[in-house]
């Protein structure tokens, strides 16, 4: 075990290298905090099943983790007699909602195109880091389609330009001019680099309110 500073689940293997630490090294070691325990737990058995499920490879590798993921429920259902959970057992297929769209007046092209331009590339299960490099995924076609998807948008920035705005100009009208939306910006005058233009162009959409 290296010296430093931890916060580890203290499991059978990890209990056994304590126990070969030298007496020379102080070990802390504190209760699971209760108001905790319940995230800290799930975060150590998500990468235990995470390990276990990597395990499964080959061409039935993908059914393979299925059945385990439903087999963990099955357990935990009989275990703690909760009848509910057999509605989350995932179905063999495999597959993930990604749309529910209406037909009328749209072919399936229409409908994929529709996709296509609100569903983000990075997917909204996983986290993405955006670098501004052009072998990254592009901040602004994200937030574009974010824009589109949104309910409630809140902006908080210390400056608006218009260079900035009118990339998303065509989004954001198209945002605030669906029923039941709300655009909420707060900014400041720092520098003096907010401008006009763009703080009036805000301001005249639907659904909106500024704060400088």
């Amino acid at each position: 075990m290296e010296l430093g500073i931890y916060e580890k689940l203290i499991s059978r293997l990890l209990s056994n290298k304590l126990s070969g630490v030298s007496e020379d090294c102080y070990i802390k070691q504190v209760p699971i905090p209760k108001d905790k325990a319940a995230d800290l737990l799930t975060q150590y058995i998500s990468k235990v099943i995470r390990y276990c499920l990597l395990q499964k490879k080959g061409s039935s590798a993908l059914a393979n983790q299925i059945k385990l993921i439903n087999d963990i429920i099955g357990f935990l259902e009989k275990k703690l007699e909760f009848s509910e959970l057999g509605d989350d057992l995932i179905d063999i297929e495999g597959n993930i909602l990604k749309a529910i769209l209406s037909k009328v007046g749209r072919t399936d092209d229409q409908l994929e195109e529709y996709i296509n331009k609100h569903y983000s590339i990075a997917g909204y299960s996983f986290s993405a880091l955006y670098t501004g490099s052009n072998s990254d995924l592009s901040l602004d076609v994200e937030l574009s389609k974010e824009i589109l998807t949104a309910d409630r948008i809140y902006w908080i920035v210390s400056f608006i330009r218009w260079s900035g705005i009118r990339i998303f100009e065509k989004e954001l009208k198209e945002f605030t001019k669906r029923d039941g939306v709300e655009l909420y910006i707060i900014t400041t005058t720092y520098m003096g680099a907010s401008e006009a233009k763009a703080i009036d162009f805000l301001s005249s959409l639907q659904n909106t309110k500024v704060k400088v």
